[in-house]
């Protein structure tokens, strides 16, 4: 199901009676924040790349790699010979990481957290606080990336686990970073929500097994 608008808890629990998880996916789903990603990876290509790859603007990398993990960018750029020599992925990797931390570390949790998600934050502490729900993030970004946002929105306590492309010998599209969640909090695929934006992480979500919620509520961006 594809929902425009955040929802909230009770709309939840409406439409899935049976949740006892919910798992967040981080960028363009908790946070609005896709296009921060791809002003980075903007600046990164100018850095270090080369060819058609720079003809691209900031909205048009958001559309073409939204939810691509870093590395699989990388990739692409290597497949296309878009690289100048002599760049390593760590590089890649740690210029994307200063111009992303950069813009983040400017902000606050009102410059990331838009009112119907901190609405929705605040009933979801309240359950998971009574231990009627339990919740996690799972996200196709590094560790560093995932505590820097948290900490700037103030969530860093928030989720009882949190999954970042690190933790998995698998990111996105593949399965495995929300199977690992959802054994970390001790529920089946049936009774978790995953809250998804973008096609890998849909993908990645779908084939888990337990419900989705497809986040469009920032898509109106891209």
């Amino acid at each position: 199901m594809k929902l425009d608008q955040i929802p909230t808890l009770e709309q939840i629990y409406a439409a899935y009676p049976n949740t006892l998880a919910l798992l967040f996916d981080m960028d363009g789903t908790l946070f609005d924040s896709e296009g921060q990603h791809a002003v980075a990876l903007h600046h990164t290509f100018k850095a270090i790349a080369l060819g058609e790859i720079l003809k691209l603007s900031p909205i048009e990398i958001r559309k073409q790699y939204i939810g691509m993990p870093d590395p699989h960018v990388f990739d692409e750029l290597v497949r296309n010979n878009w690289l100048k020599s002599n760049i390593s992925l760590d590089h890649f990797l740690d210029l994307k990481k200063s111009f992303l931390h950069k813009t983040v570390n400017e902000l606050g949790p009102k410059d990331l957290i838009v009112a119907p998600m901190e609405i929705l934050l605040g009933q979801v502490k309240k359950a998971v606080q009574t231990g009627a729900l339990k919740v996690g993030l799972v996200s196709a970004s590094e560790r560093h990336t995932i505590h820097s946002y948290l900490k700037q929105a103030e969530l860093s306590d928030f989720f009882q686990v949190t999954i970042s492309r690190d933790d998995c010998l698998r990111s996105k599209p593949d399965p495995m970073p929300y199977v690992q969640a959802m054994q970390a909090l001790g529920v089946r695929p049936n009774e978790t929500l995953i809250m998804e934006d973008s096609p890998t992480g849909l993908k990645s979500a779908r084939a888990t097994g337990a419900h989705m919620i497809h986040a469009g509520w920032f898509s109106n961006h891209s």
